[in-house]
């Protein structure tokens, strides 16, 4: 794998290739992954394995259980399990919940993530797929991101609804402070299926951008990255061009996470992208800069001639070896350490894997 250095960030990322250690023999079709703070590393298995969720250490790699066996769809005519996405919620207290986005079942979950794992909400109907509000229903669930302002769980959730399915959009619900309640209705809902710059197209992974209270949405099938505002759904800024070099296929937006880094108080985007379809090689990780508020100037202040309506910052990105990983399905940063953690889920007959890239600081030696 290429290792590209970001002098603006002050920081290298580099392929673990002794990393994980303790994977099953028989997990096969990684789907997504999430890193807790206490080092954690829960991932979604499709197939192979009588449970959907793995834990591995951090450090490197051993297994140390499975879970979610009781609580997440199993389909028995295809041997999957519906886990899609994964997000880790780590409150001011220190400890740590575990969203699951279960595609199968049409629902989103949030599971005690420290000890026995117990299902503490669900969001959506179980085994109805559809696009009512009034009772709340799912299509297509892919993905869960949590609203952390000051670093405190403030009830806020975001639901992307839209890998296919019916519906293509995004969903705010709100958690009860301390009754762990998910509300019945929706805050609001937005999204659609269209390539104008209004709707989605398979809106496939979510993320939190804590400075700007912004939600960054991969719009995969649109090929490109959606900023909305949080608390409103109301469409901000796109990126795109930033998410390729420019040549060969349109390249595909699958995961998206936050990191920010302690000491220097940089906001960096994590991107895996890949082509569409996923066979010109262009498999990456893109680092965006999203310090500034810059990055994220409304639609109405672009020019209507800019291929970029936004400013996107690139500042790093590590190729990933098709013959290792040919889909970046889904990906992680560790939040002590800004490790990136990556799913790779390609179904027959392509590989699939899960890949880490160590994080070195300038001047620092990786442990």
């Amino acid at each position: 794998a290429a290792l590209s250095t970001a002098t603006s960030l002050n920081a290298t990322w580099e392929l673990d290739a002794e990393w994980p250690s303790g994977l099953p023999a028989d997990a096969n079709y990684f789907s997504a992954i999430a890193v807790d703070a206490s080092g954690v590393v829960h991932v979604s298995v499709r197939s192979g394995l009588n449970s959907p969720i793995i834990m591995l250490d951090d450090d490197g790699g051993e297994l140390l259980g499975e879970w979610g066996a009781d609580s997440i769809y199993f389909d028995n005519s295809t041997g999957s399990w519906g886990a899609h996405g994964l997000a880790a919620q780590t409150n001011s207290d220190g400890t740590n919940k575990i969203w699951i986005a279960d595609i199968l079942e049409h629902t989103a979950k949030v599971f005690d993530g420290d000890h026995d794992h117990a299902l503490i909400a669900t969001a959506g109907t179980p085994g109805q797929a559809g696009s009512d509000i009034d009772v709340l229903q799912f299509g297509s669930t892919a993905d869960v991101a949590t609203g952390f302002p000051g670093g405190k769980f403030d009830g806020q959730v975001w639901v992307s609804d839209g890998d296919g399915g019916v519906n293509n959009r995004v969903v705010r619900l709100n958690m009860t402070d301390g009754t762990n309640t998910l509300a019945r209705h929706p805050d609001w809902v937005t999204g659609g299926t269209s390539d104008d710059t209004e709707t989605f197209n398979s809106p496939h992974s979510i993320a939190y951008h804590e400075p700007s209270a912004s939600l960054l949405v991969a719009d995969r099938d649109n090929f490109r990255i959606d900023v909305l505002d949080a608390a409103t759904g109301v469409k901000l800024s796109e990126w795109k061009n930033c998410l390729g070099n420019g040549t060969g296929p349109a390249v595909a937006p699958w995961g998206v996470r936050m990191f920010t880094e302690p000491t220097t108080g940089h906001v960096q985007a994590m991107v895996a992208v890949s082509d569409s379809p996923e066979d010109g090689g262009n498999q990456r990780i893109v680092v965006l800069d999203v310090t500034s508020p810059d990055a994220f100037e409304t639609l109405s202040a672009s020019t209507e001639t800019s291929t970029d309506k936004i400013q996107c910052n690139a500042v790093a990105e590590m190729a990933v070896d098709p013959d290792i990983c040919l889909t970046p399905h889904e990906i992680s940063v560790d939040p002590r350490t800004g490790d990136i953690y990556v799913a790779c889920v390609t179904v027959d007959p392509g590989p699939s894997a899960i890949l880490r890239y160590r994080r070195t600081a300038a001047g620092a030696t990786a442990l």
